[in-house]
């Protein structure tokens, strides 16, 4: 019988060297001090707002240059006619999270392409979570009939990230973050993007 494997996901993984983490940490420790931030999947975290585009931190630019650029090459591999669009960055934040929180599942509405990249990641270190997109499947491949999963029949994927690390991956892939087991604050740089035609 032959197998047509119909639906897939998929996450991208990058590890950057060229990011000043300690002056992003700063920079997030000072826009914490200005705002209360936002609630949204984050629990007992700290969330920014979308980070202004009159006078960004030179380390923001240069990190969203690269997400851009990373985005583009998911795209390149993933989308079809790769030369016809484009992406673009729609937002970018900062999540702070110290010991004990935790970001709930979610998806990024109104974006293609999203992601995150790792500011600090303290031990011992917490897993993002993605979550099967049928994710029914949880209730018919049980631990109890199957000892092992692989893409057909995993309910979730975890990596663990390092700090460096920059993941992309499809705005519609729900995903959540486990709570924080160390002392010492979690910090990361959350975005989403977009495609557009080239003109």
């Amino acid at each position: 019988m032959k197998i047509h494997p119909i639906f897939s996901s998929f996450f991208a993984v990058k590890h950057l060297t060229d990011i000043n983490n300690p002056e992003l940490v700063k920079y997030a420790y000072a826009l914490k001090e200005k705002s209360p931030g936002v609630i949204k999947s984050n629990f007992a975290g700290w969330q920014s707002d979308t980070l202004e585009d009159q006078n960004p931190h030179p380390e923001i630019v240069k990190l969203a240059n690269l997400i851009v650029d990373s985005a583009d090459e998911v795209k390149s591999s993933i989308f079809p006619e790769p030369n016809s669009s484009i992406s673009f960055l729609n937002n970018i934040w900062i999540n702070i999270n110290p010991s004990g929180a935790f970001n709930k599942p979610h998806v990024h509405p109104n974006a293609v392409l999203t992601g995150v990249y790792y500011v600090s990641t303290p031990e011992p270190s917490s897993k993002i979570n993605f979550q099967h997109p049928g994710i029914n499947v949880q209730y018919h491949y049980t631990p109890d009939v199957m000892k092992g999963t692989n893409n057909f029949t995993a309910a979730f994927w975890k990596y663990e990230p390092v700090a460096g690390d920059l993941l992309v991956f499809p705005a519609y892939l729900s995903h959540f973050v486990e709570y924080n087991m160390s002392t010492q604050d979690r910090i990361s740089i959350a975005f989403n993007t977009s495609l557009q035609l080239k003109e």
